[in-house]
């Protein structure tokens, strides 16, 4: 039961496909020129200090970083609840 559409419905779809075709042009257009206008522009750097008092403060002299802590706090655990000794010297050794 295929419907049948009158020259007017089909001319209407018609422009409705190209007005939205257009649209998409344009913003396709806007988000390829939208990364090189950034390059254009200096960036600022992302870089925000610790505030004092904190946890990354203590241990930047130390020299750890995030991910060392993670595993170390990990190890911690495994050794303390008696975990499988493979897992615990598998992340010995990432630690390496």
């Amino acid at each position: 039961m295929a419907r049948e559409y009158t020259s007017e419905e089909i001319l209407a779809m018609q422009k409705d496909a190209v007005r939205r075709v257009a649209q998409m042009r344009k913003l396709s257009r806007a988000r390829v020129q939208e990364p090189e206008q950034q390059q254009k522009q200096p960036k600022s750097p992302d870089i925000h200090p610790a505030p004092t008092g904190t946890l990354d403060s203590f241990l930047d002299p130390i020299g750890t970083d995030s991910e060392t802590l993670l595993i170390l706090a990990v190890l911690f655990l495994l050794i303390k609840e008696k975990a499988d000794s493979t897992l615990i010297l598998a992340l010995v050794y990432l630690l390496l």
